[in-house]
């Protein structure tokens, strides 16, 4: 990224260059990796990123504007454990939270190359890993003995937004070992940018508004990953579709937001999570928290925009209390189907 001097150059992305070397004092990388970086993900989409970054370290040090300043506050006064606790219902949803289980379906596609019939994709979404000591150690074991093609992680690895990040990578290490197939992924909106390079020196192929052709000859396809669209907005589709072609194409996206322009640009699968499904429902899975600017049938489970087929995973971890209600964690195991 070329910083110019900021004492003499007068450019609307002064504020920013001189937010990025405030920010980044700390960030153990060379300049060239901003460059890197924005290569990868579009500078548009890194300023709008690495801004937001800014701004939330700035909230969470008590420094928001108006009513935003007592945000923190409130959260740390843990006001839904203590009820949860007052009405016996913490050790239950605990429980609950850490009970994760396997859901297998099929994904029926018309444009399904013949080739690619029974393809088989671990989706993980919303690990969250940190949020309980013994949620990696239990996570991996669920996924372990799972046969599958390849292993697609829509975003969210860490609990907190903020603060070090070395509690996640260490607990993804017992859930890397644990995936014997590739493993694709993508950033959601707890996931700074400083997490990037170690989750892919740990063997993940992350996608930064990227695009690449997994397998090879008539069993490939080309797979497509974007920045969190939600809070960062930091997504660019079309850079990422850059090279994706005629053939058949999945995109992987934190939420679900930018599913109308997936459908225009010609995905055929979209997975999601974010929503966690609502994390503590109703019975019956009734009031479903919708957290996206997404159609609220989009919060959790299957569902189809035109050509376009996307499924919202409930997510595997937890967020804001590690508890869930009629709402279970899952990892989801989609089998491709042609229809004939």
């Amino acid at each position: 990224m070329n910083i110019p001097d900021l004492h003499q150059v007068s450019d609307p992305y002064v504020a920013y260059e001189r937010a990025v070397l405030d920010y980044y004092h700390h960030f153990p990388r060379a300049p060239s990796e901003l460059s890197s970086l924005e290569i990868r993900i579009g500078r548009d989409a890194l300023i709008t990123r690495l801004q937001k970054q800014l701004a939330y370290r700035e909230y969470w040090r008590g420094k928001g504007r108006g009513l935003l300043r007592f945000g923190p506050t409130v959260e740390r006064l843990k006001l839904i454990p203590l009820v949860l606790k007052a009405t016996f219902l913490w050790n239950r949803g605990m429980r609950n939270a850490l009970d994760v289980r396997v859901v297998e379906r099929e994904l029926c596609l018309p444009e399904l190359p013949a080739a690619l019939d029974g393809f088989r994709i671990l989706h993980l979404s919303d690990l969250h890993l940190d949020f309980h000591p013994d949620f990696a150690v239990r996570l991996a074991a669920v996924v372990a003995p799972l046969q599958v093609d390849a292993c697609m992680i829509t975003g969210d690895f860490r609990h907190m937004t903020y603060g070090p990040h070395e509690p996640v990578l260490a607990a993804m290490e017992p859930l890397m070992q644990a995936l014997s197939a590739p493993v694709y992924g993508i950033l959601g909106n707890h996931d700074p940018l400083e997490i990037l390079q170690p989750l892919e020196e740990m063997g993940i192929t992350m996608l930064m508004n990227e695009g690449l052709h997994v397998g090879e000859g008539a069993r490939s396809f080309f797979l497509a990953g974007v920045d969190d669209p939600h809070y960062y907005r930091a997504h660019d589709l079309g850079k990422a579709s850059a090279d994706a072609g005629d053939g058949f194409r999945i995109l992987l996206s934190h939420s679900t937001e930018p599913f109308r322009e997936a459908r225009d640009l010609g995905y055929h699968v979209m997975l999601s999570g974010h929503t966690h499904g609502g994390q503590i429902c109703l019975p019956a899975g009734l009031f479903r928290l919708n957290n996206a600017r997404s159609p609220r049938h989009m919060v959790q489970g299957h569902w189809s925009a035109g050509s376009l087929q996307g499924y919202t995973s409930s997510g595997a971890g937890c967020v804001g209390v590690p508890v869930r209600f009629n709402c279970p964690a899952e990892v989801v195991i989609h089998t491709l189907r042609g229809i004939a």
